[in-house]
């Protein structure tokens, strides 16, 4: 009875575990509103982010880290953005170009690459943020994580 109790125990948290292993913010996530997934660079992904692209920058960005987050993002508009960021839209630009404006610092970047309403969205994204689609109101949200931004802010401005 009590092996099997045991068990009964383990067999349940291996169950559990995925859940309360993602993201706190995976809960609020319906299919209009979602976290774009940062990715490894594909050389071919790369190859075909091309377009405007929607750039949010500090105010005073560190040198080696001209913006944190680039999308191509076709009919999608700049949403909510938090800490000091701006944001401007670069006409006909591609990934490869901001990739080669990055240098050595290209390590706190990841790629962005996947469909949101049927419209492909694909960028970089620097790891002191998250970037989030709201495909009914069609917009590209950017807020920040625990972590610290070039400027030596953290998600809650400080």
């Amino acid at each position: 009875m009590k092996k099997r109790l045991g068990m009964g125990l383990r067999i349940l948290a291996l169950a559990i575990l995925p859940v309360l292993s993602s993201p706190a913010e995976s809960f609020f996530h319906s299919d209009d509103f979602r976290r774009l997934g940062a990715r490894r660079f594909e050389p071919g992904a790369v190859e075909r982010c091309q377009g405007d692209f929607l750039v949010f920058e500090e105010y005073q960005p560190e040198p080696h880290q001209p913006f944190l987050a680039a999308v191509a993002a076709g009919n999608f508009q700049a949403g909510a953005v938090e800490w000091n960021l701006r944001v401007r839209v670069e006409k006909g630009e591609s990934l490869g170009g901001y990739v080669r404006r990055l240098g050595d610092s290209l390590v706190n970047y990841s790629m962005i690459s996947q469909e949101a309403g049927g419209q492909p969205l694909c960028g970089l994204q620097h790891e002191a943020l998250n970037i989030f689609v709201d495909v009914k109101e069609r917009r590209v949200d950017v807020r920040g994580n625990t972590a610290k931004v070039s400027g030596g802010g953290n998600a809650s401005g400080q």
